[in-house]
C-alpha cells in the first residue's frame, strides 16, 4: 500500500492566479451602472494581491478609459498586455494608449509586432493607418530628438520612451536600469539626465535628482529650461524657498521655443506664487498657440488669474483647461471651489499632493489614511511610518500651503507621527470651519474620531452651504463575511439560508420548520432565535413571538441585532433613556455584518425621529443609505423623510403610492 504523503501545496504563483468568480460579474454590474470611480478602487486592490489575473487590469482600462485617466489607461493596459500578452485587445489599447501619452516609438513598436497576426477587420486598419502615419511623420520626429545616427536614433527613442513607461507606473527600479544603460550610449543627451532625476526624485532621493539635473547645467547646457525647472521644484519640496529662488531667476529670463517649455516655466512660477510671471508665459505662449493647446498651461493662468483676483477670467481659463483635458481633476476641483459660498472657498491650489511629496512618503501616507480604522494598531502604524520617514515637517507645511484641502487628509498621519498638538489643533480647526469641501471636511472629522481626537458615534456641528449642521463620526466596518458564531456549521448555515427564502416567499409555516431545525443544531445562536421569533410573528403569533425574543436577551444581552430590536421598540414606546441604553454599547462595535447594521441604522433613524429630531435621524438615514445603498429597509424612511422623488429616480416606489 502506497504511503500518503503531504498535501502538495500551491505556489503563491498559482494561488494569486485564482480570483473568486463572483468578482468579474460584480465588477461589470458596476461598469454597467456607470460607477468608474467605484471600478477603479476596487479593481486596483485586488490587482495588488491576485496581480495575474489580466481582467483586473482590463475593467482597470475600461474605467480609466470613461474618467479620460491617462496614467491609469496607460499602466492598466502595459499590466493587461503583460499578463496576457497573446491577446488581441491588450496589444492593440497598449498600443493606442502609449500613442495618447505621445510615447510613439513604443506604440510604433506594438503595432509592428500584431501586423501580421490573424486580425478582425477593424484593427487591421487600425494598426496600418498608425503605421503609415509613423512613417509619415518619422524625419520630424528624428529632427525632435537630435541624437544618435540613424542606425541607432529609433533603438534609442524607443529604449528611452520604455522607461519612462516604467517610471509612470512606477517600476522605478527597472525604469532607472533601462535608462542607465541608455545614458552610457549617449552621456551628452540632456533628457536622459532629466528622467533621471526624476525617477530618484519618485523615489525619494532629493541628493541624487539634484545631482543629475546639476549635471546638465554644468556640462551640457546651462540654459536648459528643464533642468531649471526641476531644481526649483525639488528645493521648494524641500522647503529651500531661498535655493528656488535662485534657479527661478536663472530661469526667468530664457525664452521658451516649444509649448512644452512653455507649460514647464509657467508650472515652475506656480510653484513660486508667482502669479504675474505665469501670466507673461501665458500671454506669451498664447501668441504663437498652434494646433494643440496645452490644458495644463489655461489650468496655471486660471489659478495666476484668481491669485491676481481676476476670477471672470480664472474661470474661464479653468473651465478651457477641463475641455481639453477633461481628466484634469485639480482644474475640477477649483472650478467647484468656485461654487462654494465665498466664506467656504479655499485659496485656489496648482498642484496636487503628488507634486509636492516623493512617491515613497505620498503611498504610505495614502496607505495609513485608506486602512485607517478602529481596529488599527495606531501607534504601530505610526512608528512604522516615522521609521520610513523621519523628516517630515517640510511635507507637512506643503500639504497644508499648496495642496488644496485634501492636503489636511494626507497631514492627519504627520501631525500624529509628529506628535505636535499644534498641528493636530490645525487641522481641526480647518473641519470644524468654513473653508474648504464640506466633504473633505467630513473625512478629516472621520479620521480624527479614529485617532480619538472625538467620541466614536458622537455629532459634531459642521459647516455646510452657509448653515452648520450635525455630523455623525461613524469609522466601523460593513463586512458580509462577519461570523459572530464561527462555530455554526455550514449545514446549519444551509439550513437558515432556506429559511430565510422561505420568509422572502411569505412561506411562515416552512420557515418556522427550517429555523425549529436549525435552533436544534445551534441553540446558541441568537441570530437563529431571532429569526425563529419573526416567523411566529408573521403567523400571527406575537405574544409567542415576543416571550421566546425576551427570554433570548436575557440570557444573550449583547446580541447586536437584539439590542438594536429593543432600542426600537423602547422608542416606539416613547422610553428614550431605556432605548439609548440598549444602543450606547453597539457604538464600539468596529465591525458589522450588513443585516446588522441595517437594523441598527433603523433603531437609530427611530430613536431621534420619535423624539423629532428629525434632523440627526436624517444623517443616520444618509450614513445608511451610502454603506448599504440597496437595502429594502431604506424605503420606509424614504417615505417618512419625504424623499419620492429619489425613489422615482431609482424606480423603487411601493405599488401603493399614485403620484
Amino acid at each position: 500500500m502506497a504511503k500518503k504523503g503531504k498535501k502538495k501545496k500551491k505556489s503563491p504563483r498559482m494561488l494569486k492566479k485564482k480570483m473568486p468568480p463572483n468578482i468579474k460579474q460584480m465588477l461589470e454590474e458596476y461598469v454597467r451602472q456607470e460607477r468608474f470611480d467605484v471600478v477603479k478602487n476596487i479593481a486596483r486592490r485586488l490587482a495588488e494581491r491576485y496581480p495575474h489575473v489580466p481582467d483586473l487590469y482590463r475593467f482597470m482600462y475600461i474605467a480609466g478609459q470613461e474618467t479620460y485617466d491617462l496614467p491609469m489607461m496607460l499602466e492598466s493596459s502595459y499590466k493587461w498586455r503583460e499578463t496576457s500578452p497573446q491577446t488581441a485587445d491588450a496589444q492593440l489599447m497598449y498600443g493606442m494608449t502609449c500613442s495618447n501619452c505621445g510615447f510613439v516609438f513604443t506604440a510604433r513598436d506594438v503595432f509592428a509586432s500584431v501586423q501580421n497576426k490573424q486580425l478582425p477587420e477593424h484593427y487591421q486598419v487600425v494598426v496600418s493607418d498608425y503605421l503609415a502615419m509613423f512613417d509619415a511623420e518619422l524625419p520630424a520626429f528624428r529632427a525632435q530628438y537630435p541624437f544618435g545616427d540613424d542606425e541607432h536614433f529609433e533603438q534609442w527613442s524607443l529604449a528611452l520612451e520604455q522607461s519612462k513607461i516604467l517610471a509612470n507606473i512606477r517600476s522605478l527600479d527597472k525604469a532607472l536600469e533601462v535608462a542607465q544603460a541608455l545614458k552610457e550610449e549617449i552621456p551628452t543627451y540632456a533628457d536622459i539626465y532629466n528622467h533621471i532625476a526624476t525617477i530618484h526624485w519618485l523615489k525619494g532621493d532629493f541628493a541624487k535628482a539634484t545631482e543629475y539635473v546639476s549635471h546638465i547645467i554644468e556640462h551640457i547646457d546651462k540654459e536648459d529650461i528643464f533642468a531649471l525647472a526641476s531644481l526649483v521644484h525639488y528645493a521648494c519640496c524641500q522647503g529651500d524657498m531661498e535655493q528656488a529662488k535662485q534657479w527661478a531667476d536663472l530661469l526667468r529670463p530664457l525664452p521658451p521655443t516649444e509649448p512644452e517649455q512653455h507649460m514647464k516655466k509657467a508650472e515652475t512660477f506656480s510653484l513660486l506664487g508667482d502669479a504675474e510671471q505665469v501670466m507673461e508665459i501665458f500671454k506669451a505662449y498664447q501668441q504663437d498657440e498652434g494646433e494643440q493647446p496645452v490644458a495644463e498651461l489655461y489650468h496655471f493662468a486660471g489659478i495666476a488669474s484668481l491669485m491676481l483676483g481676476h476670477e471672470e477670467d480664472g474661470m474661464q481659463y479653468l473651465q478651457r483647461a477641463t475641455e481639453l483635458d477633461p481628466a484634469h481633476v485639480i482644474a475640477r476641483q477649483n472650478l467647484e471651489n468656485l461654487q462654494l459660498p465665498e466664506e467656504e472657498r479655499s485659496a485656489p491650489w496648482s498642484h496636487s499632493a503628488t507634486f509636492w511629496l516623493p512617491e515613497p512618503l505620498f503611498h504610505d501616507l495614502e496607505q495609513f489614511t485608506d486602512d485607517l480604522g478602529l481596529d488599527t494598531d495606531v501607534p504601530a502604524a505610526l512608528d512604522t511610518l516615522r521609521a520610513a520617514h523621519p523628516d517630515v515637517e517640510v511635507a507637512y507645511d506643503n500639504l497644508l500651503t499648496h495642496c488644496g484641502p485634501s492636503g489636511y487628509i494626507l497631514a492627519i498621519p504627520i501631525a500624529f507621527m509628529l506628535e505636535d498638538r499644534k498641528k493636530i489643533d490645525t487641522i481641526k480647526a480647518f473641519a470644524e470651519g468654513q473653508r474648504g469641501e464640506a466633504r473633505i471636511r467630513q473625512q478629516v472629522l472621520q479620521l480624527l474620531c479614529i485617532l480619538g481626537e472625538y467620541p466614536h458615534g458622537s455629532f459634531v456641528q459642521m459647516w455646510r452651504l452657509g448653515e452648520q449642521i450635525p455630523v455623525l463620526l461613524f469609522g466601523a466596518t460593513i463586512d458580509a463575511n462577519i461570523q459572530r458564531n464561527p462555530d455554526v456549521s455550514n449545514r446549519t448555515r444551509d439550513v437558515v439560508l432556506r429559511g430565510l427564502e422561505a420568509m422572502k416567499k411569505e412561506d411562515f409555516e416552512a420557515a418556522e420548520k427550517l429555523f425549529r431545525k436549525a435552533h436544534k443544531q445551534a441553540p446558541d445562536e441568537p441570530s437563529i432565535v431571532n429569526n425563529l421569533c419573526g416567523a411566529l410573528r408573521s403567523l400571527g403569533r406575537e405574544e409567542e413571538g415576543m416571550e421566546m425574543f425576551r427570554q433570548l436577551m436575557e440570557a444573550q444581552p449583547d446580541y447586536p441585532s437584539g439590542r438594536c430590536i429593543m432600542a426600537t421598540m423602547s422608542a416606539s414606546e416613547g422610553k428614550f433613556k431605556e432605548a439609548q441604553e440598549w444602543l450606547r454599547p453597539l457604538h464600539d462595535l468596529t465591525e458589522w455584518h450588513p443585516s446588522e447594521f441595517s437594523t441598527f441604522c433603523h433603531a437609530n433613524c427611530t430613536f431621534y425621529h420619535k423624539q423629532e429630531e428629525t434632523q440627526k435621524a436624517e444623517v443616520w438615514f444618509d450614513l445608511w443609505k451610502r454603506m448599504l445603498p440597496d437595502d429594502p429597509g431604506l424605503h420606509q424612511w424614504k417615505i417618512e423623510f419625504g424623499k419620492l422623488s429619489e425613489m422615482m429616480e431609482e424606480g423603487s416606489l411601493p405599488g401603493q403610492l399614485v403620484l
